[in-house]
């Protein structure tokens, strides 16, 4: 019992030296937490918010972009079919190998519509050496 008293008055000792040393010791204290502590904690989370901004702008940025390219394929391929179908009437080897090419970009873009269905005409013309 009598180590059970101890205990307690040093436990209440402590407690009455940190109350009246508080307004010396307290402001070190603070300071030291918020310098190493809170402070880059800060920082760091303001870095990673202006990451996410920049990351939020370079998406939008890279879909204008594929926007674009995949509007120059479809005119490329529209009028490079427009003008096997039309005009010449078959395709060589190596143009309908470039055509494919053209093509299967513009599918991994997510292209569809017209030009697929132009692009199958060109499939089926015939080839240079046929004609």
């Amino acid at each position: 019992m009598e180590a059970f008293f101890d205990f307690c008055v040093k436990i209440l000792a402590g407690f009455l030296v940190l109350f009246t040393f508080k307004e010396k010791l307290y402001p070190s204290v603070n300071k030291l937490f918020i310098a190493k502590i809170q402070q880059p904690h800060i920082d760091l989370n303001m870095r990673c918010d202006e990451y996410d901004k920049r990351c939020i702008e370079l998406t939008k940025v890279i879909d204008i972009l594929m926007h674009g390219q995949k509007a120059i394929l479809h005119d490329r391929i529209y009028g490079a079919c427009r003008f096997y179908i039309d005009e010449q009437g078959y395709i060589s080897l190596d143009d309908l190998e470039n055509l494919d090419i053209l093509y299967k970009s513009y599918i991994a873009l997510h292209g569809n519509g017209l030009c697929k269905k132009l692009y199958g005409q060109v499939c089926e013309l015939k080839h240079e050496k046929e004609v």
